[in-house]
C-alpha cells in the first residue's frame, strides 16, 4: 500500500511539473517590449532604455503638448534621451507593446520622484 500511494504521489507531481514546465514556454515566448526610465541627464533630460527582446519593426510612441509622434526603432535595444513632460511607448508589428512610460516635467524634485515611481510601478497607477 505505502509503495502504491508513493508511486501515485511521484506520478502526480510528475506530471504536474510537466505541465507548467509546457506551460512556461508560449508565456516566455510572448515578453512584451520593455521602456525604462533609467537615468536623469542634466537639468532638463531624462533617459530612456528599450529592449524589443529581439523583435525587428518596432516603433516608438511618444505624446508631448497633445501631439503624437511615431518613429522606427532603430535597433532592437538602445537608449535614448527624453524631455517632460510626455508620455513613450514602443509597439511591434506583432501587436505586443511596452507599458507607458511617463515622464513629468519641468524638472524638479517632485517631478523627478513622480518620474521614477511611475517607472518602478511599470504605469501600475497611472500617475
Amino acid at each position: 500500500m505505502r509503495i502504491r500511494r508513493t508511486a501515485l504521489i511521484t506520478a502526480v507531481c510528475g506530471i504536474a511539473a510537466a505541465g507548467s514546465v509546457v506551460a512556461a514556454a508560449p508565456s516566455n515566448a510572448a515578453t512584451p517590449p520593455e521602456l525604462h526610465v533609467t537615468w536623469i541627464q542634466g537639468v532638463d533630460y531624462y533617459g530612456l532604455s528599450w529592449d524589443t527582446h529581439g523583435r525587428s519593426g518596432c516603433s516608438s510612441t511618444l505624446v508631448i503638448n497633445g501631439k503624437t509622434f511615431t518613429d522606427p526603432l532603430p535597433k532592437p535595444a538602445g537608449r535614448t534621451f527624453a524631455k517632460g513632460p510626455s508620455t513613450y511607448r514602443v509597439s511591434c508589428p506583432d501587436g505586443t507593446t511596452s507599458r507607458v512610460a511617463r515622464i513629468y516635467g519641468p524638472r524638479n524634485p517632485i517631478n523627478d520622484i513622480r518620474t521614477m515611481f511611475n517607472d518602478v510601478t511599470g504605469d501600475a497607477y497611472g500617475s
